[in-house]
């Protein structure tokens, strides 16, 4: 049975994410079985809205999103896993705010054995 076996930071506690369109750090995943994002949100402005996408590369510079977790409006922690067919070489995360900034944390958990 696969065990999950580090986590890696695509963003650090207390990352504010402004309006706008913003990038995670990537992370490399190319030998994980599986994978689960998780975010946690601490702080959302007056309306604020915060759509965030998976996306996946094979060379850091072209970028497909292959998930994305429900809109973000709340405060609170979010999951999204990832099966080994949603992970590439490199994976990030892309925020895109609205209205006013959100702040949060966000961890990739992967899976590397079977």
């Amino acid at each position: 049975m696969a065990r999950f076996a580090s986590v890696a930071e695509f963003s650090p506690a207390g990352t504010v994410i402004a309006p706008g369109t913003v990038n995670s750090n990537p992370i490399k995943t190319e030998a994980a079985k599986d994978a689960r994002a998780f975010v946690h949100v601490t702080v959302v402005g007056a309306g604020a809205t915060l759509d965030i996408e998976v996306q996946i590369s094979h060379d850091l510079t072209r970028w497909a999103t292959v998930a994305a977790f429900n809109q973000i409006t709340a405060t609170g922690d979010y999951v999204l896993p990832l099966p080994e067919e949603k992970l590439g070489t490199h994976t990030r995360l892309r925020y895109v705010g609205a209205v006013d900034s959100v702040t949060l944390q966000a961890v990739l958990e992967k899976k590397t054995g079977v």
